[in-house]
């Protein structure tokens, strides 16, 4: 069959039947980086049984940084190089998966080992891992020595000269031969390249009947919301605007400041977004009556914005990240159509 709608995704991704998951993981593949409001709930499905985790990696990958949105949701997973490798391919260079990666590239499980060496070379930590190597290659430490000389050959082919005057310095002492002959060999075949994503195709998985349908997301009180004080006052000091000001104004301010990182090249850290983030949730709140609820969906649960009529919702760190990767943000015009949101027919819409 032709690629299926998005929405048509969304649901079978919801489907009790694992053929049907599956199938819907193929059609997020198609989709690409518009498959981004999908990622948290397909990183949830790294838990299945086989196939699935291995599609769901595929899926993530295709869609990249579009699926920071999934982050969260990896994190609570149990740790294993499955889950690693869907957090590499969309935000290697966050710091929480940063940190992960070099664990994984210089400890003694094989396939986590691999996993970090691949996000290394498709523009993961490369410069924080070989400053980790030599730190570990001179350690006092015996089990960070060992998992120095493990990650010699894999960092190798994608720091060569840095790797090479390692091995210089090694070979003067008694460190494991076998460990710089690895590394010796590596140099000689030369740098990697990095993987390029699978490309679209024209034919996707029909999906199986159904025996029944899951029931529609839904909102719910959320009257155990965390306060936001104190990562308001944080966003409003990267806007250089206060609590008082109008609404439309902190729109423009955010409008302004993703504008500003965009040219920059500049990436701001967690506490920026999840202050950025407290920002778009005072103008909603107090320019047109958005409170906060709870998502609810089979198993998902999550905390949002969600309109009077409850017809949108919003998850303001993940609508913070994915303004600053828009090449023309969205922060007014959205403020402005919010004022008129009417209600949804069937289940709340995630604005963007």
């Amino acid at each position: 069959m032709r690629l299926a709608p998005i929405g048509v995704v969304a649901e079978k991704l919801r489907a009790r039947s694992s053929e049907a998951r599956a199938a819907a993981l193929e059609h997020a593949k198609g989709h690409g980086k518009t498959a981004g409001p999908l990622a948290a709930h397909i990183a949830s499905l790294l838990a299945d049984p086989d196939p699935i985790p291995r599609l769901a990696v595929e899926a993530l990958s295709v869609i990249g940084a579009e699926g920071w949105a999934a982050l969260s949701v990896l994190e609570g997973l149990p740790y294993s190089a499955v889950v690693l490798k869907a957090m590499a391919v969309i935000a290697p260079n966050a710091p929480s998966v940063e940190a992960r990666l070099i664990d994984a590239l210089f400890g003694d499980d094989e396939a986590s080992r691999d996993v970090a060496g691949d996000a290394l070379v498709n523009g993961g930590p490369a410069d924080a891992a070989v400053l980790q190597l030599r730190l570990r290659a001179f350690s006092f430490s015996k089990a960070k020595r060992e998992g120095a000389h493990r990650a010699l050959a894999v960092l190798a082919r994608i720091r060569p000269a840095a790797v090479e005057k390692l091995v210089a310095e090694l070979a003067r002492g008694s460190n494991p031969k076998a460990a710089l002959a690895a590394a010796r060999t590596a140099l000689a075949l030369g740098p990697l390249a990095a993987r390029a994503v699978a490309a679209s195709r024209d034919e996707y998985p029909d999906f199986p009947v159904e025996e029944a349908q899951p029931e529609p997301g839904r909102l719910e009180p959320a009257d155990d919301a965390p306060p936001i004080d104190a990562e308001l006052s944080h966003g409003l000091e990267l806007l250089g605007r206060t609590a008082s000001a109008p609404p439309a104004d902190l729109a423009e301010g955010l409008q302004t400041y993703f504008v500003r990182q965009r040219d920059a090249g500049a990436a701001p850290d967690d506490t920026a977004v999840q202050g950025l983030a407290a920002v778009w949730a005072h103008c909603l709140m107090q320019g047109h009556r958005w409170s906060w609820a709870r998502w609810v969906r089979a198993d998902e649960r999550a905390l949002v914005l969600a309109s009077p009529a409850k017809g949108h919702m919003v998850f303001p760190a993940a609508w913070v990240r994915r303004q600053l990767r828009k090449k023309e943000p969205t922060a007014v015009q959205q403020f402005n159509m919010l004022a008129s949101a009417r209600p949804a027919d069937g289940e709340p819409t995630a604005v963007w």
